[in-house]
C-alpha cells in the first residue's frame, strides 16, 4: 500500500486535476522512486571518531586539530546526501505527470471512428478520429464505432467481396447463362428487323427480311459461321432445314417474307430464348440460395433480363413466357372480291387506309394486288405508274413491286423496262 502523500505531493496532485487518477499517478511515482537516504548519527559519530584519532596519531597534532579535522568529512557527506535527496524528490513530479498522460489515455479517453466523417473523401484522416470516454461513448449515435469494430467491418466486407467475385466468376462461367446472352442478342435482332420491316419509311424492307432469317439462323446454330451477304445454302450449317435455307434464298434472290413467314420466324425465336431463359432462372435461384449461405446479395450478379421474356408461374410450378405480342397495326389483306368492290381512287377512304398499313406499304405482294384492283376500276395505266414514281422507296423494291403487278395483269409488262430487277448471281442449287 502506498504512503499517504505529503503536502507537497497534495498540491502535485491538484495540479494534475485531482481525483484518483492524479493521486495514483503520485503514489506510482513514489514507489517507482529510489528511497531517500536518512541521517545516521551512529554511524556519523563513528566516521568523527575515527577521523579523529587519525588526525591526533599525526605529529605535532592537538586535540582541538584534531576534531576540527574529523568533523569536515562528516559535514560533507551529510551535503551529498540531501542532494541526493533533493534530486530524488525533484524527478518524483516529472514522473507523476508522465504516468498520469500513460494512465490517462489507458482508462481516460479511447480513440473511435466517426463515420459521417469518414464519408466524407476531403476529411483529413485525424479528423476523423474523435476521442471519447467510455461513458461518452456509450451515449454517442450509431455513427461512432470503436476501432476494433471498424478493422472488424473492414475484414467482413472484404471476405463479402472476395465471396461476390468467386460467385460472379461461377455464374458467368454456367454454360446456359452463357448461351442465353448469345440468343437474347440475337433475339434482338431479330425482333429490330422484324419491326422495320413494316417500318413505312423503311426503303427495302427485304434487307430487314435478309437480317431476320440469318438471326434467326444464328439462334439455331449459335456456332455458325454464316455471315449476312452470303447464301444460307452453305453446307456445313448444321441444323439449318433445307426449307429455311430456300427461304433465305429466296429472300436474297427475289421477292420478300411474307407476314405469315415473318411472324412464324419471330415467334420460334421467342420460344427459342424463353427455353433458355427458363434455364438462367433455375441456375439465378440456386445462386440466390448460395449467395445467402455465403451472407452476400446476389441480385447484382445474376441476369435479370430473363424477366423480359416470362416469369415463373406459381399455378402451373414452372417457367411460364410472357405473350408475344408486336405493336404494329397489321391488317388482314382484302379478297379479290372485297377488291373490286373498293371505291375508286381519289375518293377511296379505303384504299388511303389499307395503303398505310405496315404491311401493306412494305410489302410488294400485297400492294400490288390493290394497285390492281384500283387499275381494274379506273384502267389508267399512269396513274399507277405515278404511284410508283412517288413511293419513297428503293429502286430495287419498285422493282419487285413491277414484277408482282405484271404477274397479276399483262398491261403492266411495260412497268419491267421503268423498273429492271437488279442483275445477281442465281443463288446455288444444293
Amino acid at each position: 500500500m502506498a504512503e499517504k502523500v505529503g503536502a507537497a505531493q497534495t498540491d502535485l496532485v491538484d495540479l494534475l486535476g485531482g481525483g484518483a487518477l492524479g493521486k495514483r499517478s503520485v503514489e506510482l511515482a513514489k514507489l517507482l522512486t529510489p528511497q531517500r537516504e536518512e541521517f545516521d548519527p551512529a554511524i556519523a559519530a563513528l566516521k568523527f571518531f575515527s577521523n579523529m584519532a587519525a588526525q591526533a596519531s599525526k605529529p605535532g597534532a592537538t586535540v582541538i586539530g584534531s576534531a576540527a579535522g574529523a568533523v569536515k568529512p562528516v559535514v560533507d557527506d551529510y551535503t551529498a546526501m540531501l542532494q541526493r535527496n533533493r534530486k530524488l524528490a525533484a524527478a518524483e513530479g516529472p514522473l507523476a505527470i508522465s504516468l498520469y498522460d500513460k494512465l490517462k489515455g489507458k482508462i481516460g479517453k479511447k480513440e473511435y471512428i466517426d463515420l459521417n466523417k469518414t464519408d466524407n473523401a476531403d476529411t483529413p484522416q485525424d479528423d476523423r478520429i474523435v476521442k471519447l470516454t467510455e461513458k461518452e461513448f456509450a451515449n454517442a449515435g450509431s455513427n461512432i464505432i470503436s476501432l476494433t469494430s471498424m478493422k472488424a467491418g473492414v475484414d467482413a466486407n472484404n471476405k463479402k467481396l472476395d465471396n461476390f467475385n468467386k460467385l460472379s466468376n461461377n455464374y458467368k462461367g454456367q454454360k446456359s447463362v452463357d448461351f442465353y446472352q448469345k440468343l437474347r442478342s440475337t433475339w434482338q435482332k431479330i425482333d429490330v428487323a422484324y419491326n422495320q420491316a413494316y417500318n413505312p419509311d423503311t426503303e427495302n424492307p427485304q434487307v430487314a427480311d435478309v437480317s431476320m432469317i440469318f438471326n434467326y439462323m444464328k439462334m439455331l446454330d449459335p456456332g455458325s459461321t454464316v455471315r449476312e451477304g452470303e447464301y444460307a445454302t452453305a453446307k456445313n450449317t448444321a441444323g439449318i432445314s433445307q426449307g429455311v435455307r430456300n427461304t433465305l434464298n429466296a429472300a436474297l434472290g427475289q421477292g420478300f417474307l411474307s407476314d405469315s413467314q415473318r411472324a412464324d420466324f419471330r415467334r420460334t425465336a421467342w420460344e427459342l430464348i424463353n427455353a433458355e431463359a427458363s434455364n438462367v432462372f433455375t441456375i439465378n435461384e440456386n445462386f440466390r440460395d448460395i449467395g445467402k449461405d455465403f451472407g452476400v446479395d446476389v441480385k447484382n450478379l445474376l441476369d435479370l433480363s430473363i424477366n423480359d421474356y416470362g416469369g415463373f408461374s406459381a399455378e402451373d410450378n414452372k417457367w411460364a413466357p410472357k405473350e408475344l405480342t408486336s405493336g404494329l397495326n397489321l391488317i388482314t389483306v382484302p379478297s379479290n372480291a372485297e377488291l373490286a368492290n373498293m371505291e375508286v381512287y381519289p375518293n377511296a377512304g379505303s384504299f388511303v387506309d389499307f395503303l398505310s398499313a405496315p404491311n401493306v406499304i412494305n410489302n410488294p405482294d400485297n400492294l400490288a394486288k390493290i394497285y390492281n384492283a384500283q387499275y381494274d376500276r379506273i384502267g389508267q395505266t399512269d396513274m399507277i405508274k405515278e404511284f410508283i414514281e412517288n413511293m419513297n422507296k428503293t429502286d430495287e423494291f419498285k422493282a419487285y413491286l413491277a414484277q408482282e403487278l405484271i404477274k397479276l395483269n399483262g398491261d403492266f409488262n411495260f412497268l419491267s423496262d421503268l423498273y429492271p430487277l437488279p442483275q445477281r448471281d442465281p443463288p446455288p442449287s444444293n
